[in-house]
């Protein structure tokens, strides 16, 4: 399965080049408004990636029989359906797609590259334009291609390609509906999960916003008073990802970015990832959640962190 979805963009490259069929596994490529966009993944019931807004381009999609999306950057001026080769983000429904991911890269003989969050990328050897990513718990793997192989690296470990809809909080969220939460609210939200949800404490005057996700990834944000959950500015935000050996992981995100690890609350992990200094990530020994703290301000983010002031919900 791994193999044949690694092809995907290779594929449906190749029948733009020799014009198709009308048996091609396609289906017409389409411009989309920010607006289609946006209610692409609740039509297709699962996370569609992207390389978020580009003013002055028009966003083509195309959709397959095998479930397969393209969602593709044309310039000005550029007509939907063109031969030439643009930016393309791709949405592979794969089970374990992380899995997946790790086969293309023996398949490859190459070595996999630690994403934030604990995803892996893997750039395609015979064709280089095309990186491969996935993270724990998602059955999605995610290609992008770029005539300039480096630019596709670039932008598959800058964090910028994210599930439509993801806002600009913590990396990689594949957000379904944010609700306010009392803190009882975030207490039972913890023994329904059964397992540890991890926040900043009680802040009084707050309002308290969780947010699951469909990998199992939940996000609880502070936001100020007045201020409404679903806003799209940025807030401080706690994230609990499942993910075995966490603090394994974090160590990854030091070596990847070159940082230093810290200690936190005398036997957990810190580190701050240098490409989103906004985030800092951490986790405990024998723990297989790791934590993200967001914070528009990267030094009140690492503040907070060694503080100690991240902790289950009780």
């Amino acid at each position: 399965m791994a193999l044949a979805v690694a092809a995907g963009l290779i594929t449906w490259l190749a029948l733009r080049g020799n014009g198709g069929s009308t048996h091609a596994v396609r289906a017409p490529a389409h411009a989309a408004s920010a607006h289609e966009l946006a209610a692409l993944p609740s039509n297709v019931h699962h996370p569609v990636y992207w390389a978020g807004p580009k003013p002055g381009y028009t966003y083509e999609v195309t959709r397959t029989h095998a479930g397969l999306i393209f969602i593709r950057y044309l310039p000005t001026g550029v007509a939907v359906g063109t031969k030439h080769e643009y930016l393309t983000i791709g949405t592979y429904p794969t089970k374990n797609a992380l899995a997946a991911v790790r086969a293309i890269a023996k398949r490859l003989r190459a070595t996999p590259l630690t994403l934030s969050g604990g995803g892996l990328a893997v750039q395609d050897t015979k064709h280089p334009s095309s990186v491969y990513f996935a993270y724990p718990g998602s059955d999605y793997q995610v290609e992008v291609f770029d005539p300039s192989p480096a630019r596709a690296r670039s932008l598959a470990l800058s964090g910028r390609v994210t599930p439509i809809g993801s806002g600009s909080g913590p990396t990689k969220a594949t957000t379904v509906l944010a609700a306010a939460a009392s803190a009882g609210d975030l207490r039972r939200l913890a023994a329904s999960v059964g397992h540890p949800v991890y926040w900043a404490g009680v802040q009084p005057g707050m309002t308290y916003e969780q947010t699951r996700t469909s990998d199992g990834r939940i996000y609880i944000r502070y936001l100020p008073a007045g201020v409404k959950p679903g806003d799209r500015r940025p807030h401080l935000t706690v994230g609990t990802y499942p993910l075995p050996h966490a603090v394994a992981a974090v160590k990854a995100i030091a070596k990847r970015t070159s940082a230093q690890t810290f200690p936190v609350a005398g036997t957990g992990v810190g580190v701050v990832d240098s490409a989103h200094p906004t985030s800092v990530y951490l986790a405990f020994p024998g723990s297989d959640y790791e934590i993200e703290v967001f914070d528009p301000s990267a030094a009140r983010a690492r503040r907070i962190v060694a503080s100690g002031r991240i902790a289950p919900v009780r």
